[in-house]
């Protein structure tokens, strides 16, 4: 009997471990199984990308460079004629054209433009001006192209008969985007003398910071005309390439370049996000003995030095009288006034036909300034307002050299010079 109940006993005591062998099997696995899964999520966290986009190019847009100058070089071409007709026909007016693509000068980009009768193409302002005044600026005319700045016409003059089609303003777009090129022929007589005036102003599409002037057949090649670039009626962009001389010859070709060329796209990368995992450090405080010096005090003997006094002898000057000089009165020149400079603009325009100029002045102090015309006093007038209208009574094409005095006295001011119709 005491030995069956020991055998009892051990099979309740084998039976009981077993049991709780497996209830820590049940509750360890699921942890250990739970704990295997956030392993994976981190791992799957930190691999993974789920903001991510493949890298793609894009065109960029070109950053603004602002072109203070033109420069020029030269060759030889054939203008391509016109095909459009802009509707210009007329004398002293403007007509609006839209740019197939868009154009650059001075760094800024633009749409549309004005063609004006006489030989400029205007981007900002709207001007008849039919003079040649130079060197540019010029400010009678706003941010403007002159391929050959006068006094013409496009209307049905005469001498039109030579075109086919007759005088006006024409345009053509040659070749596919993004290399296209769009022209604009003019086809002018002059005001007030016979012959015609043929050029042409080029932009490239694949080329913005440059534009071509090709010349063709004129009467004089630019001897009375001004031809070049402004940025406005006081630059300070401004570049002349001829100033009433006969260099723009049939078949030249001018290059004009900004110094700075405008920026060409670049394709740009976009940036990628990517999560990553980090693991952080607890840092976790330590004691540590630190030492403190102590300072000892110790004593020292000290030295002290006793002054000795020693007498010294002295020298005694003895001062000698000096002869006193006797002041003489010298008599100072009393400086004479500088005349003050005078300067003297002019702009040329017509009234009813008739040339007409109005000069400005300023720097004069007399009370009446007298007005003289190629040598000859035609005026005298108050100093105030500083202006003057001279109706010449002429027609056609002239020149006149002006030059404004302060009156009965020599103080004068610089020449100008203004011509009408490349007189």
């Amino acid at each position: 009997m005491k030995k069956q109940i020991n055998h009892s006993t051990k099979a309740y005591l084998i039976r009981g471990a077993f049991y709780l062998l497996l209830l820590i099997a049940v509750c360890a696995i699921p942890f250990a199984l739970a704990r295997q899964n956030a392993i994976e999520r981190v791992a799957g966290k930190a691999s993974f990308k789920p903001n991510a986009i493949p890298a793609q190019a894009r065109e960029s847009a070109p950053t603004g460079v602002v072109c203070s100058d033109y420069v020029t070089s030269t060759s030889t071409d054939t203008i391509v004629p016109g095909d459009t007709d802009t509707g210009n026909h007329c004398d002293d007016c403007t007509t609006s054209i839209t740019f197939p693509f868009p154009v650059s000068l001075y760094g800024t980009s633009f749409t549309s433009a004005l063609v004006g009768t006489n030989g400029s193409l205007q981007f900002t302002g709207d001007s008849s001006y039919f003079g040649s005044d130079c060197p540019l600026p010029n400010s009678s005319l706003d941010e403007s192209i002159l391929p050959y700045q006068d006094d013409l016409m496009t209307d049905a003059a005469s001498d039109c008969s030579v075109f086919t089609g007759g005088c006006g303003v024409f345009t053509s777009v040659t070749g596919t985007a993004p290399n296209r090129v769009f022209n604009i022929e003019w086809r002018a007589a002059y005001f007030g003398r016979p012959g015609t005036a043929n050029f042409e102003v080029r932009f490239s599409e694949d080329n913005p910071s440059c534009f071509d002037v090709i010349y063709g057949s004129t009467v004089d090649n630019g001897l009375g005309e001004v031809s070049g670039v402004q940025q406005s009626t006081a630059g300070p962009g401004a570049t002349t390439f001829s100033c009433q001389e006969a260099t723009l010859t049939d078949g030249l070709k001018v290059t004009y370049c900004c110094s700075q060329p405008s920026p060409t796209p670049t394709p740009t990368a976009t940036a990628t996000a990517t999560a990553t995992a980090t693991a952080t450090a607890t840092a976790t405080a330590t004691a540590t003995a630190t030492a403190t010096a102590t300072a000892t005090a110790t004593a020292t003997a000290t030295a002290t030095a006793t002054a000795t006094a020693t007498a010294t002898a002295t020298a005694t000057a003895t001062a000698t009288a000096t002869p006193t000089a006797t002041a003489t009165a010298t008599a100072t020149p009393t400086p004479t006034p500088t005349p003050s400079q005078i300067t003297l603009t002019a702009n040329g325009y017509k009234v009813r036909g008739f040339d007409t100029v109005d000069l400005f002045w300023s720097g004069a102090t007399s009370a009446n300034i007298d007005i003289k015309r190629n040598g000859v006093r035609i005026a005298t007038v108050p100093n105030t307002p500083s202006s003057y209208t001279d109706g010449t009574d002429q027609r056609g094409p002239a020149t006149f050299i002006y030059q404004v005095c302060e009156a009965g006295g020599g103080n004068c001011s610089n020449q100008v010079t203004v011509r009408f119709g490349g007189g």
